[in-house]
């Protein structure tokens, strides 16, 4: 919430369901979730709200090209609860951001085994799920040139801003599903 206060030039989503978070920014919003399902009010005050309904695969390959001018100052990660899609969306958002954006990652910190699981199919409907993000949150925290922090927020919200020529610290045995 508090990081909505702030009125960022664009705000970007990933992940945006149900419109809970989309709904407390601001800022001109840019949203992505091949799902929604939304509760709330996603534009408010904003200037504008464009949601996208495709996966952030699609958007970054496709609709993003359309789009003219576009930088993520403010971003927030909370897709596909995969690490190798939280991995392709941070790379994406980095990309597209400056030196003084600010990117979130939800759910990095699973509270049990059973919510860290790959196969959300396998836990009981409506259970906590993270997945495997904590895996991007562990590569991150040993890459260089970034302010990396995790919050004990919620499941665990990861704060990223990078800095000159930061170096992303792949490490091969963490991405063995």
């Amino acid at each position: 919430r508090i990081v909505h206060k702030k009125k960022y030039n664009v705000y970007f989503e990933i992940g945006s369901r149900t419109g809970d978070s989309l709904s407390l920014s601001q800022s001109p919003s840019i949203a992505i979730d091949p799902f929604y399902e939304l509760k709330k009010n996603p534009i408010g005050n904003k200037d504008f709200c464009f949601l996208f309904q495709e996966t952030s695969d699609s958007f970054f390959e496709n609709s993003l090209p359309k789009i003219k001018n576009f930088n993520c100052e403010f971003g927030f990660i909370d897709g596909m609860h995969l690490f190798e899609n939280v991995l392709k969306d941070f790379i994406n958002l980095v990309k597209i951001s400056h030196k003084k954006s600010l990117i979130l990652i939800h759910d990095v910190l699973p509270w049990t085994f059973d919510m860290a699981t790959r196969d959300y199919k396998s836990l009981p409907q409506g259970s906590p799920w993270t997945g495997d993000v904590w895996k991007v949150a562990v590569e991150l925290s040993q890459s260089k040139n970034l302010d990396f922090r995790i919050a004990n927020i919620d499941h665990g919200v990861g704060i990223l801003k990078k800095k000159a020529n930061y170096e992303y610290k792949h490490m091969n045995h963490l991405s063995d599903k």
